[in-house]
């Protein structure tokens, strides 16, 4: 009796404990539902962290973007701020070669002219500046000296139409004017006669040899 007792305790504690830990082992709908909120939740914020995120690296890259563009832009005007330097420095340097060209020895720009036409005529191209100024400044040495005025009388020998017509007709009033001046020498007394005929040997007798030289080339 006393054997069947105690297995029947030892049963019923052993139907307990196995009770006890279906018991424990059951979880509640209401817990269960706390715990799918709380991970519904983690994931939401998840969610709206990952928005969050890519929205910022979004933004990130459009100002990236826009930073770029606004160097580009700023490197752009600098560009055009260097080529307007340059090209003020390169206008002053071209007037400041001009200025120097003008002198006691004549006009380099013009001779260089004349120089090109004597030497290199396939790449010569007509100036009328300088054309103008050579016509203007033939009869003076030292303007155009002794080797120049030679090329000149090649360049001469191309004039056409009124620049030659216009040429020939002063060379012509050059002779007429020294013989004029020859004529009234020989009608004034000897004094006054030297007197003539030394001013006309210092001013007029490279005058009256060129003036020549042209008429012979262009009658």
């Amino acid at each position: 009796m006393d054997d069947e007792a105690a297995t029947i305790i030892t049963v019923k504690k052993e139907k307990k404990r196995k009770h006890k830990k279906s018991e424990e082992n059951i979880i509640p709908d209401s817990t269960k539902s706390t715990k799918k909120k709380t991970k519904e939740k983690k994931r939401h914020r998840a969610d709206r962290t990952g928005s969050q995120s890519s929205a910022t690296d979004e933004e990130e890259v459009e100002d990236e973007k826009t930073d770029a563009v606004d160097k580009e832009k700023e490197e752009a005007k600098k560009r055009k701020r260097e080529k307007r330097k340059l090209k003020r420095e390169l206008q002053r340097e071209a007037t400041e070669k001009a200025k120097a060209n003008q002198g006691k020895g004549g006009d380099t720009a013009g001779l260089l002219y004349l120089e090109s036409y004597a030497k290199d005529k396939a790449s010569w191209k007509f100036c009328k500046v300088r054309q103008v100024w050579l016509l203007q400044h033939m009869y003076d040495p030292e303007k155009i000296d002794e080797s120049g005025f030679v090329m000149l009388l090649d360049y001469l020998d191309g004039l056409q139409g009124k620049a030659r017509e216009k040429t020939v007709q002063e060379a012509e009033l050059i002779m007429r004017s020294l013989d004029d001046d020859e004529s009234e020498e020989s009608a004034a007394p000897p004094k006054e006669a030297e007197a003539g005929e030394s001013k006309k040997s210092a001013v007029s007798a490279e005058k009256a040899d060129r003036a020549k030289q042209i008429l012979q080339l262009l009658s």
